[in-house]
This record gives C-alpha cells, structure tokens and sequence, in this order.
C-alpha cells in the first residue's frame, strides 16, 4: 500500500444534505476544501448547529475485513490442525505468518479443488496494518 487509508466521519452527502456516516478510502484521494467550499460548510453549520453534536455523537462501527478459504477435513487429526491455526492467529498474524504455519501444520493439502466441507475464515478489524501488512486478528472454522 502506497497510501494510508483514511477513516472519517461524513457530515454531508454530494448535494450537500445532512447524512451522518462514515467513509474510508485511500490518503490520495483526500484533499483540503477550497474557500467556496469552506464558506458554504461554514454557512450550513451556523445555520445548523446541532448538525456537528449529531456528528461528535457517531461512532463509526468496527470495519471488518472478511477472508474466506475452502477446507475439505475428513478426519479428527486434520481437524485438530486446523483449530491448532485458528488459536494460532488470535494474537494477530499476518497472512505470510498464517501461511507459514499452514505448511508447517500441512493444512495446505486440505484445499479442495472446488468445495470444501469447512469454511476457514480470516478476520480484519479497522484496516489494522504493520508494516503494511494486513493483520488478521481472528479466525472461525465452520461446518459448510
């Protein structure tokens, strides 16, 4: 990643309506409001004052980031590896480290050319990198 992504709170859509929300996108494609833009903000929060308690008051939920991997587990040996990874990543791994103990735990022959029986999944709150590397901090194993 070249640029940081930036999660901001939204005060107003395009057409310059109230829309309270959140937005989240690449540092790039922020940019400082021009003096047109500024007064006609500056106008709509004096004319609309309890527009900015409404926004100090959002909060922006968790932004989770999903990864979905096929697993095709036949036997209680192979189930147990692979619960052995999902313990494994709890304290926040990168995908290089999660791929790194996959081979070390042989889950890797566990992927199935199509469909699995199990669905492995990797979970990302808040963009949350090192290093830019995304950190996956939770992992679910379930019955597909």
């Amino acid at each position: 990643m070249d640029h940081r992504i930036i999660v901001s709170k939204r005060l107003l859509n395009s057409k310059l309506k109230k829309s309270i929300s959140y937005e989240d996108c690449s540092e790039y494609f922020v940019s400082h409001l021009d003096s047109g833009q500024r007064s006609i903000l500056e106008k709509l929060i004096t004319d609309n004052p309890k527009w900015l308690v409404d926004l100090d008051a959002y909060k922006i939920p968790t932004l989770t980031t999903v990864y979905n991997s096929e697993l095709q587990i036949d036997n209680d040996a192979d189930l147990r590896a692979a619960m052995e990874l999902v313990e494994f990543i709890a304290p926040g791994r990168t995908f290089l480290e999660i791929q790194t103990e996959m081979k070390r735990l042989d889950i890797l022959r566990l992927k199935p050319k199509r469909f699995g029986n199990y669905r492995f999944q990797l979970l990302n709150f808040d963009h949350e990198n090192i290093s830019k590397r995304q950190i996956w901090r939770d992992a679910n194993l379930e019955k597909a």
